[in-house]
């Protein structure tokens, strides 16, 4: 079976939808200068017992965000939050590890601030999916073994 077909069956055993907000900015993005031309989307899902709400954004010119691209996202965004977790036990030493990097120390800030926010969202996302639908969800997009539980 492929992917989509498989992702669709996903959705429809978990009875999810989406409704989909524009909204004039994306909480977990800092004030990056380099978000501009962005557009920004509040993402419910919903299943017949559960919602979970979250915050995404796109570029200006790309298609309006579908329920399958919005679930690819928050794949995507905990395949990442696994790949770095651990270095958050080094954020106290940026100062000094980075201090040659002058103003590219507020870059990084706003980098992770930024990857907090989307590990809040992946572990709601496995809360509102339940563990074995979210395992299922990043094997589809063959991302399972870069996952880690989000903490």
């Amino acid at each position: 079976m492929d992917e989509p077909a498989r992702l669709d069956e996903l959705i429809h055993d978990n009875k999810i939808s989406m409704k989909l907000e524009k909204v004039a900015n994306n909480p977990i993005l800092a004030e990056d200068p380099q978000g501009e031309g962005l557009e920004h989307y509040r993402c419910q899902l919903l299943r017949p017992d559960k919602r979970l709400v979250v915050y995404l954004s796109i570029h200006a010119e790309d298609q309006p965000l579908t329920l399958f691209d919005v679930l690819l996202l928050l794949a995507l965004d905990a395949s990442g939050c696994g790949m770095m977790a651990g270095f958050e036990a080094y954020r106290d030493k940026w100062d000094g590890i980075f201090a040659s990097l002058g103003n590219k120390l507020k870059e990084i800030e706003f980098f992770w601030e930024e990857l907090e926010g989307r590990c809040r969202q992946t572990k709601a996302l496995q809360e509102f999916l339940g563990m074995s639908a979210y395992e299922e969800l990043l094997t589809l997009f063959g991302l399972e073994e870069k996952r880690q539980a989000a903490s």
